[in-house]
């Protein structure tokens, strides 16, 4: 029940006529040690438990810890070793693409922001009394909210509803606090005001973004899009940005002033981050393109083996209602013949397959940690 740490091996299989199959197949108890051979050991008790076929692992998502990622000692560097002495091709190692987001969100401290909010936030939560006196105040006002989140360090997510709510609040909160004995005067400061704003919008879409990766059997392809889409959107900002234009953060373009310049360079910072995180999944990009859409791939840029089948499908009247916006990504691999594409058929059977993130893994701990505390509760 604790102190024991926890292995979770998920697979996701996809069969020959694209029925993805996603499936937890141990939970692996480790009583002693956590280093890269004990989970080496681990996960291959299991593949050999279950006769996995070690010539079918395409790739494998890690939280991206040392234990896992390291090349020589790590679980990394072993399956490398185990995979070379058997003449078999090196499967895909990806960090999961939601801690990497979390990772470039906590570059976005502003830690003059967060050092009033927070314990402002956190002192209304702390003990019964002042929080339902709290409560009390803001029934009395008659405002939109009853209530400001409690901020917790490990849930991401929190750090935006705790902020929005605050800022929303912040007169509410000001005045509260100040029958209290505890004055706030940077709520009366226009420049903290408009930084505050600027880290709620900013926030706010990253937790959008945080939440069109997570969910199950979400697809490697999606959430490259995703990530995509929004260093697109960080170029536009910051264009936007330069010409004094915040129309897209919404409690930003409600401020009387705007430091433009300092938005800017936060913004930048973030690009460069997203930019710097995300390489092995640029990297693999044009398969990723190629998976979604053969058809806007060029021939002439695909390896060769793939080549013909991308002229015949292109080609094919036959085949013309496939890939199109009109019909959905299964279907049209579905549509293609095993005889006469087998490679690009082989390529979409891989790109399915493929976890981009360890969503299940964490879903699986939450789970755990519920039962465990339930369990201790009805002690």
């Amino acid at each position: 029940m604790t102190d024991t740490a926890q292995l979770a091996v998920f697979i996701r299989g996809v069969t020959s006529d694209f029925k993805v199959i996603e499936e937890l197949a141990s939970v692996c108890s480790m009583h002693g040690t956590t280093r890269g051979e004990d989970i080496y050991a681990a996960l291959m008790k299991v593949v050999d438990d279950l006769n996995l076929p070690l010539e079918k692992l395409l790739c494998i998502a890690t939280d991206g810890a040392n234990a896992m990622t390291c090349e020589k000692t790590a679980l990394r560097g072993r399956i490398i070793t185990k995979f070379q002495d058997l003449g078999l091709p090196l499967p895909k190692f990806l960090h999961c693409i939601i801690h990497q987001e979390n990772f470039v969100a906590k570059l976005l401290k502003m830690e003059h922001v967060m050092s009033v909010i927070k314990p402002a936030a956190n002192f209304i939560r702390s003990k019964g009394l002042k929080h339902r006196q709290f409560r009390s105040f803001l029934e009395s006002l008659e405002v939109a909210y009853q209530d400001v989140p409690y901020y917790s360090e490990v849930r991401w997510l929190s750090r935006g509803k705790m902020l929005e709510r605050a800022y929303i609040l912040q007169e509410e909160i000001a005045s509260f606090l100040e029958s209290k004995g505890k004055e706030m005067p940077e709520l009366r400061d226009g420049k903290f005001v408009c930084d505050f704003a600027f880290f709620v919008d900013i926030t706010l879409k990253l937790n959008g973004l945080n939440k069109e990766l997570q969910g199950k059997q979400n697809l490697l392809r999606d959430m490259c899009h995703s990530v995509r889409n929004f260093t697109d959107s960080l170029e536009w900002w910051i264009a936007k940005v330069s010409d004094g234009d915040v129309s897209d953060f919404h409690h930003l373009s409600n401020c009387s002033t705007h430091a433009t310049n300092d938005y800017k360079e936060q913004l930048q910072a973030l690009k460069r981050e997203f930019d710097a995180r995300f390489l092995d999944f640029k990297s693999m990009w044009s398969d990723i393109v190629l998976f979604t859409n053969p058809r806007s791939i060029c021939p002439a840029e695909a390896s060769r083996d793939i080549q013909p089948e991308l002229i015949s499908l292109r080609n094919n009247p036959a085949l013309h209602h496939l890939f199109q916006p009109d019909s959905t990504l299964l279907d049209s691999y579905i549509g293609l013949s095993h005889n006469s594409y087998p490679n690009l058929i082989n390529h979409g059977l891989r790109y399915l397959a493929m976890f981009g993130s360890i969503y299940v893994c964490e879903s699986r701990f939450s789970m755990m940690k519920y039962i465990k505390t339930s369990a201790g509760q009805a002690h």
